[in-house]
């Protein structure tokens, strides 16, 4: 195939219990998506991503585990062959492990070490839950990939160094440990005050990580966004296969000349391709 989408990010569902996540970039932006998807809808999506050779899905919320058909969802996709990411908050009396076995990529959220700071960004339940799939891999081995998430804050950047420690406990678990700059989309802009980093502290706070990963060579990748660098990259999909973007430029996500259902040049031409391909390439070599 010759022009062929690498990845998408699916918004499976805009439904989410959780009154926290003041940097959420979905929470308010994302509700005009809100779409109540049927499992035979999905099951059509879900041909047409293997019809287009697409490697990996990302599913993500919302909280995607509120979505009644994910995994209806998750077993046809990896049936068919397509790798598919979980980016979950774990708010949800459903469990990943009915099913975790048939993904390829987890992502765990951990925000801070100290009480006072998951209280006041994700929560102790989304904590709590990302350090039980981590116990859970450890007892059962299996071949999933698990990718580690901060979005760095204001309240949390002086936690940075902490939040490393309780990964290296983990080390031979995860692969990635993704680091993504504060920016003011969705939720977060009523957040910006409270959130929002000085100029070039981000930057700063990464070289660090680098240094210390550069003495201490932990086998996970360390790997920062900048806010900058959130610019439509992510080619992101409604409930019901439409396409739209994302950017730290634009006010709210916008719709895009694009389904689906439609080629790949038609798709990709709305998107930052050339950011795409450094934000995502990381998992080519997991």
């Amino acid at each position: 195939m010759q022009d062929r989408i690498n990845n998408i990010d699916w918004l499976i569902t805009t439904a989410c219990e959780s009154t926290l996540c003041p940097f959420c970039y979905s929470a308010d932006d994302m509700d005009m998506f809100a779409y109540k998807l049927p499992l035979s809808e999905a099951m059509e999506i879900c041909k047409e991503i293997k019809n287009k050779d697409i490697e990996y899905v990302t599913l993500f919320g919302g909280e995607p585990l509120l979505y009644p058909y994910i995994e209806d969802v998750v077993d046809r996709l990896h049936n068919d062959g397509v790798k598919t990411i979980l980016n979950s908050g774990f708010i949800s009396k459903k469990s990943i492990f009915d099913f975790i076995d048939k993904l390829f990529m987890v992502g765990l959220p951990i925000e801070g070490t100290l009480k006072e700071t998951i209280s006041q960004l994700r929560g102790q339940i989304a904590f709590d839950k990302a350090i039980e799939i981590l116990e859970y891999l450890r007892n059962n081995p299996t071949d999933i990939k698990i990718k580690a998430s901060t979005v760095l804050n204001k309240i949390n950047i002086s936690e940075t160094e902490e939040i490393y420690k309780i990964l290296k406990l983990y080390e031979d678990l995860i692969d990635g440990w993704r680091i993504y700059e504060f920016t003011n989309q969705g939720r977060g802009r009523k957040n910006c005050e409270k959130l929002s980093l000085a100029e070039s502290e981000f930057d700063e706070k990464m070289l660090e990580l680098s240094y210390i990963a550069e003495q201490e060579k932990p086998k996970f990748q360390i790997i920062g966004r900048s806010a900058e660098e959130t610019d439509a990259y992510c080619l992101q999909m409604t409930p019901d296969g439409r396409f739209f973007k994302s950017s730290v430029k634009l006010d709210s996500p916008q719709l895009v000349n694009a389904t689906i259902y439609d080629d790949a040049s038609k798709i990709k031409k709305h998107y930052n391709i050339e950011i795409n391909e450094k934000q995502k390439g990381w998992r080519k070599d997991l």
